[in-house]
């Protein structure tokens, strides 16, 4: 069977939301009493990044998101290419750098 590299870009609609958790994160009050919540600080804590700080999308969120639209796509009968799509569609890297770098306020 012949492999096929596509490169390709992804443009958003909107804003991107992030929620990576971090290990220290589970279980733990983020606002003790007294405190003052920093938005800012908050955001960029919850950004995901790679080793050089670069903020990222992983790419298993690409696969879920292609796979999860597979399943609307019939193949044979009832078949869905879902299956295809787990076996044969592969992103990288695994950590998708994003071109903007900016968090909105």
């Amino acid at each position: 069977m012949e492999k096929y590299k596509i490169e390709i870009s992804v443009k958003g609609l909107r804003p991107l939301l992030q929620n990576a958790f971090t290990s220290g994160q589970e279980g733990k009050k983020l606002l003790k009493r007294g405190q003052i919540y920093d938005d800012q600080l908050e955001a960029e804590s919850r950004l995901i990044k790679n080793k050089d700080g670069i903020i990222c999308q992983p790419a298993s969120h690409f696969e879920a998101s292609m796979i999860k639209s597979a399943v609307e796509h019939k193949f044979i009968g009832r078949k869905s290419y879902k299956d295809l799509f787990k076996a044969g569609v592969f992103v990288h890297p695994e950590l998708i750098p994003h071109k903007t770098q900016k968090i909105c306020d």
